[in-house]
């Protein structure tokens, strides 16, 4: 027996693995942008702590100052990537639910496939049924007929 819809499930399933790859894929660029992050994140504490022990020793203010700007430049960087992050976790938010949505338009199909199926079953039992009932008919035919032969 084959499911009328196969080909439409086929489909719905292989929508559902692409929304699969791209949710992941979405969250391998998060992941990529928190390392991003997380590396501004420690080359300003680097650069922080640096400017720390220079100040107990010799540090010209050119470099007091230059140090102090790519500071700056590293907070930007890092609110940038909080934006980017703000971004791909609305990115990943639609991508979830896309999945969500297919994977319920998959399971749909799933429910009818398997409504077909026991329905199926059920057909092939009763036409089991009838074959049986058919026969041990004609056989009870048989035996009484024989019977009325053998009684004549």
């Amino acid at each position: 027996m084959k499911f009328r819809l196969e080909s439409i499930l086929s489909l719905k399933e292989n929508i559902e693995q692409v929304k699969q790859k791209e949710l992941a894929d979405a969250f391998a660029k998060k992941q990529a942008i928190l390392i991003r992050q997380q590396s501004y994140i420690d080359a300003k504490d680097h650069l922080n702590q640096t400017i720390k022990d220079s100040l107990n020793g010799s540090i010209t203010p050119q470099e007091l100052i230059i140090n102090t700007r790519y500071i700056g430049v590293l907070d930007t960087q890092i609110q940038n990537i909080q934006v980017e992050i703000t971004n791909v976790d609305a990115e990943i938010e639609v991508k979830r639910l896309a999945l969500v949505e297919a994977m319920k338009e998959r399971k749909i199909l799933d429910n009818l496939k398997e409504m077909q199926l026991e329905e199926f079953r059920k057909e092939e039992l009763l036409e089991d049924q009838k074959l049986t009932d058919e026969v041990v008919g004609y056989r009870y035919i048989q035996r009484e007929r024989g019977e009325d032969e053998s009684g004549h």
